[in-house]
């Protein structure tokens, strides 16, 4: 099971990440969840075997079984960044899968910021400063074929194949046990893109997904507190650690209780009128300015 030495940075940011899991929320990653797949899905075998009772393959089809197609969603979101200052704010995200996902920030009511990702680049929008950041998604993979919907996934805590749109199946990972859960390593990973999976030991639920993309910067991201969405678990609370130089640290609240599903979104992005781009290694300072 050949694999590079980069994915023992991934194992070790799997393990990172499920260990800060608990801290961030008062519920575990699988509180109030059943061990099988949720239901009105289907999973190969017997899904009312308790988890520790599955095999690995098993657990792996069960996760994917019990995700839910979607076209796009609207609902509110908290935002709070963690690092390298720390801020809070309500918002609200919209996303239309494989195609683009809007971040929005509020203060008191207004807009003062936005995240635009979609198939080509993405764009950070300081509203309050009138500055924005526009930068290409291939170089920000390195030139990994990462896809959007890669990166939507790593948002609500799916496990993916890069650089495809199809569900993953068990045949494209290497699985092994440990102590913090069961591990999923991909058999193939495009080039300066390695990345992991590891799922939770109690529920067949993601735990955490870690990234490196090659020597610029590593990820991890876990998720806790899984609600039932007509899209399938959904996790609710999502941490995003990004380790460039400086650490980036972000948490996400889904609230998916105020969501609206397959409503036939639709946006573009425009640039904004009278706004300065700055540089994408100036991010940092931007947010710090908030």
């Amino acid at each position: 099971m050949p694999h590079s030495n980069r994915f023992l940075a991934i194992i070790a940011g799997l393990t990172l990440a499920v260990s800060l899991t608990g801290c961030r929320s008062g519920k575990s990653a699988s509180q109030g969840l059943p061990a099988q797949v949720t239901p009105g899905t289907t999973a190969p075998g017997n899904v009312n075997t308790p988890v520790d009772t599955q095999t690995p393959p098993l657990r792996v089809q069960a996760l994917t079984a019990a995700e839910g197609d979607w076209t796009d969603v609207k609902m509110t979101v908290r935002l709070d960044l963690t690092a390298p200052k720390r801020f809070g704010a309500s918002g609200r995200a919209e996303m239309k899968r494989g195609e683009w996902i809007f971040l929005s920030a509020r203060m008191l009511g207004f807009e003062v910021a936005y995240v635009w990702i979609d198939t080509d680049s993405i764009h950070v929008v300081d509203k309050f400063h009138k500055r924005y950041v526009s930068e290409g998604i291939g170089r920000l993979m390195a030139g990994a074929n990462v896809t959007l919907t890669n990166v939507q996934d790593l948002l609500i805590g799916r496990i993916f194949r890069a650089g495809s749109r199809q569900r993953p199946s068990v045949s494209d990972f290497d699985i092994d046990q440990s102590d913090s859960g069961l591990m999923l390593l991909p058999k193939e990973s495009p080039a300066g893109f390695d990345y992991g999976f590891i799922l939770s030991n109690d529920a067949n639920t993601l735990a955490a997904t870690a990234i490196a993309v090659g020597e610029r910067y590593a990820a991890n991201v876990s998720y806790a507190d899984y609600a039932p969405t007509p899209a399938g678990l959904w996790p609710e609370a999502v941490a995003i650690d990004v380790v460039k130089g400086k650490n980036l640290g972000a948490t996400i609240e889904w609230r998916t209780s105020s969501a609206s599903w397959n409503q036939g979104l639709d946006r573009r992005w425009s640039l904004p009128k009278g706004y300065t781009r700055i540089d994408s290694s100036s991010l940092l300072k931007l947010i710090s300015s908030f």
